[in-house]
């Protein structure tokens, strides 16, 4: 009778290859799923604190949402924004009032042709 031995003892030895190999792919997948969900919560620590300007809170507001400050000062994500960021309405409407001032003093006049 012949012993097949060394086919048992290679796979094996590939199995525990392989496991370690998924094992480290898992704690990388976990790694990182754990920073990023540490920048998201630094991200919202940002955006309430009193420690930060309106303007910086929004900022940071925008840049977690991936949205702009809308120029309309009625529009309905307004009162949100005011929500998330711990701010209220008129401190945003302050920010989005600067705003819309400094982008009107950047345009260039209107030329008139004759």
């Amino acid at each position: 009778m012949t012993s097949h031995s060394w086919l048992f003892a290679n796979d094996m030895q590939f199995h525990g290859t392989t496991k370690q190999a998924v094992q480290k792919r898992a704690d990388e997948i976990a790694a990182e799923a754990f920073a990023r969900s540490e920048k998201r919560r630094l991200a919202f620590e940002e955006l309430e604190s009193t420690l930060r300007s309106p303007g910086d809170r929004i900022r940071a507001w925008e840049k977690l949402y991936g949205l702009q400050l809308p120029f309309d000062s009625d529009h309905a994500i307004l009162s949100t924004i005011a929500r998330s960021t711990g701010l209220t309405l008129a401190q945003v409407r302050d920010e989005q009032k600067s705003r819309n001032e400094l982008a009107g003093s950047r345009a260039p006049s209107p030329t008139v042709y004759r």
